[in-house]
This record gives structure tokens, sequence and C-alpha cells, in this order.
């Protein structure tokens, strides 16, 4: 209670700059990372000012997100280089030689090795970095349980109240500057509410983080005591539902041996739930592993021993869905963590009371530093999996000869499909991934109108399955069904630009829903002889532009095959983004009347069914009417 009461007296004002000067003193560098974090979280509020550098050549568009990974990352990780430092007496020069060193690690990571698109390695290095700070006191010098264990819970209440007080203060804010705007009947700027935000959380909850970090690192038994509700949490509801899901998984594992079957993929999961919360668990128990009621006692002693069944069936999980499927960067944690878990439980069982809190973060440090980058990486191994996989499988289906791919010959089920699909629009996702794969498309590029792959984000496999002749399977489609849907957007209506209509006499902007009982649209040119009508139907495929007077004979008559457009934009770019708006317009001329329609496209869609046959579903368009004479 004397350490919530230490933590809390930073609220008040009188002791805030105090311990600002403290802060600053003891944790410098970090507390520069804290600042330029919040200036650079600030830049990129105020967008303008940010694309102004990248218009003007200043920076790169990843450059500022670059720079405010590092320094996220530097504030923490240098944090655990002073901890170190201090609990080893380090002299200057070497505390200075490890920062360089943590400095150059991070500049490595994020500005030489990391690839943007694979942001997970970010959440595993940041992880990394986290972890750094439970165990960082410890590295260098013999410590107890009870030392590690009351050194992180005063971390945990100085972030809980950090996160209390920033969230307070940020509100606080928010409702004085609201407030002034109401009352003196003036505007507040929307960005300057981010901009309260971003001080709140990239610069104070850091801050008050660091004010409150402990200057000793040795403590006794007596200090390991934390509050009566937290007592009753860990008694009364972890701990039994701990025993509730062990249950459940332990049952799960009798159904695999009676069954003969093997274990689901997505248990994989569940057991990552069941092991993350029970280490937890477990270790929030500490202070109360003898004191505590009896299945807590006996969860704290025999836990690891329950993990061992569920570890195991998690190797065999995973193992099905990697053989199945390859190696992916979520396989890659799930296989992580089971070490995690594998190692932690295995040390603790044959080390018994020997075994040392600080192991476990520490273990799970290492696994998340050696997963960031190299060979070893997940992302490496990730891509070197599925690359083989793709490989072999297009060989296996005779699209890939001599090194070069080919269109398909002959056919190829829907799973098979389906399959391809995926680990198509995974080599697509990143220029690292399609660097790969681009060469073995060559030939193929070099017959198409694109002239290379390009890294696409979301189903950038269909542009690689149509290369082959084949159709494009998303993850969500099962056999039957309606195979896929397309939106084409006009690039020169999705830019905002201006459209040219010099030369036209009437222009109309409409929508036309596709629905089995095809309408017709009727619009009168009042100005024209004999009541002239322009008459638009929206039948299944033909758009049929009419004109007609007021004893309905047909003056002028236009049709526009909607099918056909689809299929042309399909073949122009089969990601669903078509750069030429010149394959948005439509025009046909009736000599005899000196009439022309032009049927510009605004946005097309609608879906392919499995046996290729294309269903419309919406259009936009813009119709444009010229007439040389009045019509007679």
């Amino acid at each position: 209670m004397s350490e919530i009461k230490r933590v809390t007296g930073l609220i008040r004002l009188a002791n805030l700059l105090p311990a600002l000067k403290e802060t600053f003193w003891r944790f410098g560098p970090s507390c520069i990372g804290v600042l330029t974090t919040t200036l650079v979280g600030l830049l990129m509020v105020h967008d303008p000012i940010y694309k102004g550098l990248v218009y003007k050549g200043l920076v790169d568009t990843d450059w500022l997100e670059r720079v405010l990974a590092t320094m996220m990352i530097a504030t923490v990780a240098l944090t655990s280089v002073k901890l170190a430092g201090e609990s080893a007496n380090w002299s200057k020069a070497k505390y200075a030689a490890g920062v360089m060193m943590v400095l150059a690690l991070i500049y490595l990571f994020i500005w030489q090795l990391l690839n943007q698109a694979f942001t997970v390695t970010y959440f595993i290095f940041a992880l990394a970095a986290l972890l750094s700070l439970m165990f960082a006191p410890y590295v260098q010098r013999q410590s107890d349980s009870d030392s590690v264990w009351y050194f992180n819970y005063q971390m945990g209440v100085g972030v809980f109240f950090a996160a209390f007080s920033a969230l307070i203060l940020g509100i606080g804010l928010l409702l004085i500057v609201a407030s002034l705007g109401y009352l003196f009947e003036f505007k507040v700027p929307e960005k300057l509410f981010l901009d309260i935000w971003v001080v709140c959380w990239a610069g104070y909850f850091p801050l008050y983080i660091l004010a409150n970090i402990p200057k000793t690192f040795n403590f006794e038994q007596q200090h390991c005591e934390f509050p009566k509700g937290v007592k009753f949490i860990v008694n009364f509801i972890l701990v039994p539902l701990m025993f509730a899901y062990m249950a459940i998984l332990y049952a799960y594992f009798v159904k695999i041996l009676l069954q003969g079957q093997l274990p689901r993929g997505n248990l994989g999961w569940m057991i990552i739930c069941f092991g993350t919360i029970g280490i937890t668990t477990k270790l929030l128990a500490y202070p109360i592993r003898h004191s505590g009621t009896k299945l807590l006692t006996w969860f704290y002693q025999y836990y690891y021993h329950a993990l061992m069944m569920p570890i195991i069936l998690l190797f065999i999980a995973i193992g099905v869905r990697i053989e199945q499927f390859g190696l992916t960067e979520a396989r890659y944690i799930v296989v992580m963590l089971g070490v995690w878990f594998s190692s932690v439980a295995i040390f603790a069982i044959l080390k018994k009371d020997r075994f040392e809190i600080k192991m476990v973060p520490i273990s799970l440090f290492l696994l998340a530093l050696t997963a960031s980058f190299g060979p070893w990486g997940m992302v490496e191994m990730s891509l070197n999996s599925q690359v083989k996989r793709f490989k072999s499988q297009l060989i296996e289906h005779k699209l890939l000869v001599d090194g070069q791919a080919v269109e398909a010959q002959e056919h190829i089920a829907f799973e098979q499909l389906k399959a391809l699909s995926s680990m198509a629009d995974y080599l697509a996702k990143t220029e690292q991934s399609l660097a790969r794969i681009r060469p073995w498309f060559d030939t193929l590029l070099t017959q198409s109108h694109i002239e290379t792959l390009k890294p696409q984000r979301w189903q950038g496999g269909k542009v690689v399955l149509n290369l082959l002749g084949l159709e494009y399977m998303s993850g969500w489609k099962y056999e039957n069904q309606m195979s896929d849907y397309f939106i084409f957007d006009n690039p020169n209506d999705r830019s905002g630009g201006l459209i040219r209509v010099t030369g036209f006499d009437y222009v109309w902007h409409g929508d036309d829903y596709y629905t089995a009982n095809p309408t017709t649209l009727t619009i009168a040119l009042n100005d024209q002889p004999k009541q002239t009508r322009l008459q638009i139907k929206d039948p299944l495929s033909l758009f049929e532009v009419t004109l007609v007077s007021d004893t309905n004979q047909t003056l002028a008559h236009f049709g526009f095959d909607m099918i056909k457009l689809v299929q042309k934009l399909k073949a122009a770019n089969a990601d669903g983004i078509v750069d030429a708006s010149d394959d948005f317009i439509l025009e046909q001329s009736d000599k005899n009347q000196q009439i022309t329609v032009r049927l510009l496209i605004k946005n097309i869609k609608g879906q392919v069914t499995t046996s290729g046959n294309i269903q419309l579903e919406h259009v936009s368009y813009m119709l444009m009417l010229k007439m040389k004479a009045p019509i007679e």
C-alpha cells in the first residue's frame, strides 16, 4: 500500500516538477525518446505538414513511421540499459557503450532489415524490448524471486496509474477545450483534440512510468504483498477458470485417444491462451502460493506438469497445419510460444525450488529477439516455406516448365485452385516476397499487357492466377458458390478529376441497379421538336439508349454491351482496378440523325459465377448526348 501512495503522490502538482526533473536526470536518453515520439506523433496528426515534407522530397513516405518506431522502441530499450547499469554499478563509459550498442541494434533492425509490410515483426521486436524491462536489473547479479516479483509489481502499479492518470488528464483537457469553444463561440480545430491525446499518451504516459520505476532492486519476502482485491481475483476467479479450461483440454485429449483423430488446427490458439494466462496467473500467485486456497496451492505446485499434455497437443496441431499449408508468421508465433511453454515448464519441473521467476521473461525475450530477423526469423522462414510450396504446386500442375510459368492446359480442381490462390496472395503481398517468384513470370508478362507484378496487400494473387489462365478463388469461397465479385472504378472519377464535356448538348448522371425485372427510365428533351424523349433501359447485359417521338416512333437507338465491357476491364487488370480511364468510355453515333451518345462509366460491379457467367449488379454512369441539328 505504501507503494501505491508513493505512485499516486506524483499526481499532485507540487510533486510533479521535481519528479520530472529527477526523471530526466536519471533516464535522459529515454526521455529524449519520449519527447521525439511526441513531436513525431504531432507531426503525423497534422497531415498537410507531413505530406508537404514528402512532396518536397525531404522525407520518404514511410520515413516518419520508421522514426516513430525507432523512438518508441529505443525509449523502452534504453530504459532497460539504464536499469542494468544502475544494478551492476556500470561506469559512465560502460553505460555509454551499452547505449550505443542498443541504438545500433535498433537501427539495424528498423532501417536495414525490416520490411514495412511485415508489421508483425515490429510487435515481436517491441515485445522483446518490453520484456527486457522485467529482468534488466537482474541480468548481472544474483537475485531472488522475491526481489524480481516485487520490482515488477511496482512497475505494474506504475503502469496502471500512468494509464489512469493519462486518461483522466486527456478527458479533462478535451472537456476544457470543448467548453471554451462552446462558451466563447469559436470553432475548435479538430486536430487539437488529437494533439491532446498524442501529448497525453505519447508524452505524459511514458514519463509517468519512468518516474515510478524503483531505484532499489533488492526486496524481502514481506514486501511481496498486493491489495486484497487482487488476492480475491487470483484465488477465486483466475485459478478456478484455469481449472475449468484445463478440464476441457484434457477431455478433448481423451476424445482424440478414443477416436484416433488428429487435433484441429485452431486448437493451437486455445492452448496458447491456456498457457499464456496460466503462466501469468502463476506469476501473480507467487506471494500467496502458501497462504492461498488449497486449489491455488495445488495449481501453483502442479500447473507446469499439467501444461505438458496441452503442449504436446499444440505441437501436433500446428505440425499438421504446417504440413498441409506451409509455415506463415502466425504459425511461427504459435511454434515460438510452444517452445516457450516447453522450456519454462521443463526447467521449472527439473529445478523445482531453484527455478527463478526471471527466467520466464528472459526465455520469451530471447525467442522474440530471435524471431525478429535473420534466416531463422519468422519472415524469412515463412517466405522460404511458401515459395517452396508454391513452386512444387506449379510443377505438379505443369504450370512451371524450365523455370518459366505457363498457362494452364488442364482442369484444376476447386480446392487446389483455392490453395494456389492463397499461396499467390501471400507471395504477392510485399515486394520482398514477390521478388522471389517474379522471374518465373517473365515470359507470361511479355505476352500480356502487364508490365510487371506489383505488390498488393489484398488479393494480389488475382493477377498471378490470371496470368496462369486460372480463376482466382478467395479463402471464403466454397464450391458451386458465386465465384467472384468485381468492382471496377474509373480512375478519373476515383481521383476526383474534372471530366471534359465540351461539344455535348445534354449530360445525365445515373445509377442503375440490375434486377431480374429490367426498368426503363424516360427523360423529356423539351427543347427538341416532336416532344423527343430519351429512354434508358438496363437489361441484364445490354445498356440501351433510345430517342423516341411523342408517337413512340424510334428516332435513334444505341446499345452498349456491358458484359463485353466487364470482360475488357477484367482482361486489362485482374485485380479490379484499371489505370486507363479510356477503358471506361463507350461511344456510338447515328450518322443519319447526326447524333452521338457517349457513355462514361464511373463504377461497375457485379459477380462471376463458377461457370464463368457475368452477372451485373450496379452501374454508375454519365450519359452525354450530342446533336448537330434538331431531330426532324
